[in-house]
């Protein structure tokens, strides 16, 4: 009798299986046609929108003077870009997209021919001269001829001899000495001990890297370095100084409450004159760069205005007439030490005064090396 009782209970403690309806399969066919044709949507329009891209790379490559070998390079670097088309108008971009692959292809490879072509490329983009008004960002961007400032590691004081970068290629920087005399200081050079270069660039600013060597050349007197794919822009608090001591008068000339206009036709008027009512001041040069000097004077401050140095100044440096902007005064006893930043100067007297500077560094250095 309880086997009775169980078994009319059976059904409603079994699952129920059954099949689905028409209109369910319908339902779930749909949607799964759905889904698919919207990937395959998005996969034809993504791939058509990337041959757009790249067909605008073509062309742009094209009208540039570009190959097909040299435009099909470029689409495959431009893989993962939004924008491959940048890779012919803008140098950033095309520095810092083939940097990484021009690196390994070098380590690789070191006469591969596509090094000749991303080399080859440069040339035909424009993009193996930067204008003063852009930011330097790699070593590839630099100029044969160009003189330097290095500096061994091996040294044990930190100073700095002037070299001239005879040939920039796309693999490498190639220096050679100014002075063949000073190649003997640097007798323990060997492959990949690291240089600290520094230059300055005329109407930009100093800049500075380091770089590992990759050969010596001991009969030509030359060093074949890495391509720095981070140089650093100095601001002037970070420029290279010298220390000095010498003595410098000034005038100080109050800023004119006059629009721009009247300003810039109050330089053309004679010098003299414009000065002969503005007070005098002698100071005490402390340090001196490119950008700008330190002083200290007994002039009671704070001072306000521009400080221009005296048009008949005679001196080591070509300071003569340069005018100098207050960026910083403290109090030090009885005197005023002042941070000076240079006003724009003419590209002459700023190659004029680097040249300067840099000498006056060397000629310290050997006289604490005898």
């Amino acid at each position: 009798m309880n086997d009775d009782k169980l078994r009319d209970a059976l059904p409603f403690l079994r699952p129920r299986i059954e099949e689905p309806s028409a209109i369910i399969l319908l339902i779930f066919a749909l949607l799964c046609v759905g889904v698919v044709a919207l990937v395959a949507y998005h996969l034809i329009s993504s791939f058509k929108e990337r041959q757009k891209r790249l067909q605008k790379l073509r062309d742009a490559g094209a009208a540039k003077g570009l190959n097909k070998a040299e435009i099909a390079l470029l689409s495959r670097l431009s893989n993962q870009m939004t924008h491959p088309v940048q890779l012919v108008e803008s140098l950033y971009v095309f520095d810092r997209t083939i940097a990484p692959y021009l690196n390994a292809l070098i380590k690789r490879d070191w006469d591969h021919k596509e090094i000749r072509q991303l080399a080859h490329m440069r040339q035909l983009l424009g993009f193996d001269q930067v204008e003063a008004d852009q930011q330097l960002r790699t070593t590839r961007q630099l100029q044969d001829g160009l003189t330097v400032m290095v500096w061994c590691e091996t040294q044990e004081i930190e100073a700095f001899y002037p070299w001239v970068l005879v040939r920039r290629e796309e693999r490498a920087l190639v220096l050679v000495p100014l002075l063949q005399e000073d190649f003997a200081r640097y007798d323990a050079l060997e492959a990949d001990r690291v240089l600290t270069v520094r230059f300055w660039r005329s109407r930009d600013t100093e800049y500075r890297f380091e770089a590992s060597i990759i050969s010596v050349d001991h009969d030509e007197n030359a060093v074949v370095l890495h391509h720095s794919d981070s140089m650093t822009r100095l601001q002037q608090r970070d420029f290279y100084r010298i220390y000095v001591h010498f003595e410098i008068p000034f005038f100080l000339q109050a800023e004119p409450n006059a629009d721009p206009k009247e300003k810039d036709s109050l330089n053309n008027i004679d010098q003299e004159i414009a000065l002969s009512s503005a007070e005098r001041i002698e100071a005490t040069v402390l340090d001196l760069s490119a950008g700008g000097l330190s002083i200290e004077t007994l002039a009671v401050g704070p001072l306000e205005g521009t400080l221009i140095i005296d048009p008949h100044f005679e001196g080591l440096f070509p300071l003569a007439g340069l005018a100098c902007q207050i960026v910083q005064q403290t109090r030090v006893g009885q005197a005023n030490r002042l941070q000076l930043r240079f006003d724009t100067m003419p590209a002459a007297r700023e190659a004029e005064l680097v040249r300067c500077v840099y000498e006056h560094q060397l000629q310290q250095a050997r006289t604490t090396e005898e």
